[in-house]
């Protein structure tokens, strides 16, 4: 029979584990606003509480200071909560028509919008939620940092 596991003590490899937590941040450091994300993931589940399916759907944010972290926003699938749904396949830019439709949930991978994001408390925690949906030529393109705006160098418009 082997012997057991010794347990890692001070000093001996592995004990100690430098880590870097500059700029790193929390789960509920969003500040509030629009954000440009893209679907990540998109799961049918069944509700606990009401034995129902809904679309759960994981978002992450693709650019600025937020790129990379996830925001969450789940959709009834219940005929009278479906305009949610809707809502956000719309603002993805997918046609919806007014009939029975067969949604491939895979398909729905990479598709972008604007998520308006607020803070909310929950269970006693603050955290971020997508509070409206939005097509992308909805909103003005933002100007990346440091970027300068500049017209033809005969535009009296632009002269200081």
């Amino acid at each position: 029979m082997p012997a057991p596991s010794k347990p890692v003590s001070k000093g001996q490899p592995g004990a100690v584990v430098r880590v870097d937590f500059t700029g790193t941040s929390t789960q509920n450091d969003f500040v509030p606003g629009e954000y440009l994300v893209r679907v990540k993931e998109v799961e049918q589940k069944i509700s606990d509480s009401s034995n129902k399916p809904y679309l759960s759907f994981k978002f992450e944010v693709v650019s600025g200071d937020y790129e990379g972290r996830l925001l969450y926003i789940n959709h009834s699938l219940q005929p009278q909560a479906l305009f949610g749904l809707r809502k956000t396949l719309e603002a993805c830019g997918i046609q919806i028509p007014q009939a029975v439709m067969d949604l491939n949930l895979k398909k729905l991978i990479g598709y972008q919008m604007i998520a308006v994001v607020d803070l909310e408390k929950y269970e006693g925690k603050t955290r971020a939620k997508i509070v409206d949906q939005k097509p992308i030529e909805d909103s003005p393109p933002e100007e990346p940092e440091g970027a300068v705006v500049s017209g033809p160098p005969d535009d009296p418009e632009l002269d200081p």
